[in-house]
């Protein structure tokens, strides 16, 4: 079941990075999915397929946030290669 969750936040964050290219402002909201759990109803309401359940989500709107480019500093990224 773990894959299900790997797969799903795989989707949504490439959901955000393809947001965010398009200058369209987006937020992981894990908590409130999670809290959606709890309410049946809510669950019935998104239209899901049977037997599924919302792992994460994903909001996205405009922004006035502006995106600038930047270097990412590597050396906070630790990388072990395997011989």
């Amino acid at each position: 079941m773990l894959f299900a969750y790997s797969n799903a936040v795989s989707i949504v964050e490439n959901m955000a990075l393809a947001a965010t290219d398009m200058g369209v402002g987006a937020c992981h909201i894990w908590g409130a999915v999670l809290a959606s759990l709890d309410d049946e109803d809510l669950v019935a309401s998104l239209g899901l397929p049977e037997g599924f359940i919302p792992l994460c989500g994903l909001s996205v709107g405009k922004t006035d946030e502006v995106y600038k480019l930047r270097d990412a500093d590597l050396s906070r990224i630790a990388t072990d290669y395997l011989d």
